[in-house]
């Protein structure tokens, strides 16, 4: 369902029927599937105006609505969608932020606290370090927020153009040395130059960003023998972590990945009503939100 400037050239051989009537296929359909408006990779107008787009979304979304889902995950490049998402449904349906610009990434920061549990027991006391474009990241954000809950120290380690204009209320310290952070960390957790969120030149040069802030197999050794290596992915190998570094037995970022899988299982499961007692046992629910839930 598009309108014709919008579907390939030529569908010869694709197993599908098309619309460009949104209205006559939705109550059609079992599975409502939206695609963003990918202007990054646009070389002319394809629409009316992006503004006429854009006043189409809240439509889009009563449509949605009409199609009465229990949830609805949203990624979105600016920051507040999935909040003004739940504030239009009117607490109607679970909304699921999975990821919204600069802002939050809740459920990768779940699941990164989850893999440090698995391999640690508890972040509580842990000294974390996030090392890398902690500006453009919505991953740095929510992890901070979820590892000072469960009692680590978190540290962000970046030249001073890739962080925030203000810390201010952030739960954190700030180092501009890699090398002297290292050693006391128990979590390296390394984030990827975002250079798609960027307009202007932040760093002389990819290469003195890797000299000075890469974790290199060089560095790595200055690490605590037990210390964690961790990534969110995609990785800039050769970056801010050197492919050998990414491939080491304390590099724990496949578990992510497969941990990531499990843990927004867990978030859906839990949204959508399912038996929060029988998760927890109806005497463990101390959560007001999951005693809602209980009744």
């Amino acid at each position: 369902v598009a309108p014709p400037t919008l579907l390939p050239p030529s569908l010869v051989g694709w197993p599908v029927e098309v619309s460009h009537d949104l209205d006559a296929v939705l109550p059609t359909l079992d599975v409502a599937y939206l695609l963003r408006m990918q202007q990054e990779r646009m070389t002319e107008h394809l629409v009316p105006s992006l503004r006429e787009y854009t006043a189409r979304f809240g439509l889009t979304l009563r449509r949605v609505d009409a199609l009465r889902p229990d949830a609805i995950v949203v990624r979105h490049s600016s920051a507040g969608v999935p909040w003004q998402i739940a504030q239009w449904l009117d607490g109607r349906v679970s909304v699921v932020n999975a990821g919204d610009g600069w802002h939050e990434h809740p459920t990768q920061a779940l699941l990164d606290s989850y893999t440090i549990r698995e391999e640690r027991g508890s972040l509580d006391g842990l000294h974390i370090g996030i090392i890398g474009d902690v500006k453009h990241s919505r991953v740095a954000r929510s992890d901070v927020l979820a590892y000072t809950a469960l009692g680590a120290t978190v540290t962000l380690v970046a030249p001073p153009t890739l962080l925030p204009p203000s810390l201010a209320g952030w739960p954190v310290t700030v180092s501009h040395d890699i090398d002297a952070v290292l050693p006391t960390l128990d979590v390296a957790y390394l984030l990827r130059m975002q250079q798609e969120r960027m307009t202007e030149h932040l760093v002389p040069s990819l290469r003195e960003y890797t000299a000075r802030f890469g974790l290199t197999l060089r560095r790595v050794d200055a690490l605590r023998p037990d210390a964690l290596v961790m990534h969110p992915g995609p990785m800039n190998r050769g970056v801010e972590i050197s492919a050998e570094v990414a491939d080491l037995p304390r590099s724990v970022i496949i578990d992510q990945v497969r941990n990531g899988v499990a843990t927004r299982m867990a978030v859906l499961y839990l949204l959508l009503g399912q038996g929060v007692d029988k998760v927890l046992g109806a005497d463990d629910v101390t959560l007001p939100e999951l005693q809602e839930v209980v009744g």
